[in-house]
């Protein structure tokens, strides 16, 4: 009676761990990496779209790679303000509206706990994109350009 008590709970814990990374298989493809294209320029995004997510941000992170960013997702275009709050690095911020870039805020500091200042769209935006600092200058983006997503 043991060794069968033994062996049940063995393969309930084999298929637990098939079942759970299932999940986690199912969890990842629902957050599969998105691109977005400035001409042939491309930058690999996380998306965020949810409500605290987009109060989190990249708040806490130690750093960003050089190529990647956080594409901020909303269902209307309005206006829009981002703050620095714990940030650890420096960022630029490009507001995008229906694939097009609406403008840019360049080379913004870390915060802190209690940051002061708030970043605000030029425009109305139903998407922004937060990169490391120096991304706008280095890859010449302006206000007007189009943008692809993928």
């Amino acid at each position: 009676m043991g060794q069968i008590k033994k062996s049940l709970i063995l393969s309930f814990a084999l298929f637990s761990g098939l079942l759970l990374t299932g999940c986690t298989a199912i969890k990842t493809a629902d957050k599969a990496d998105k691109h977005v294209y400035f001409g042939e320029k491309k930058i690999k995004v996380e998306l965020v779209t949810t409500e605290a997510d987009k109060i989190k941000g990249l708040s806490d992170r130690r750093s960003l790679c050089a190529d990647c960013g956080m594409l901020f997702v909303y269902n209307a275009p309005s206006a829009r303000s981002f703050w620095m709050k714990d940030m650890n690095f420096p960022l630029d911020i490009i507001w995008l509206k229906d694939n097009q870039v609406v403008g840019a805020s360049e080379n913004l500091p870390p915060a802190g706990e209690r940051p002061t200042e708030l970043y605000a769209s030029p425009g109305p935006v139903n998407m922004v994109l937060e990169a490391n600092a120096g991304f706008v200058a280095s890859h010449g983006i302006r206000a007007g350009d189009e943008v692809r997503i993928e």
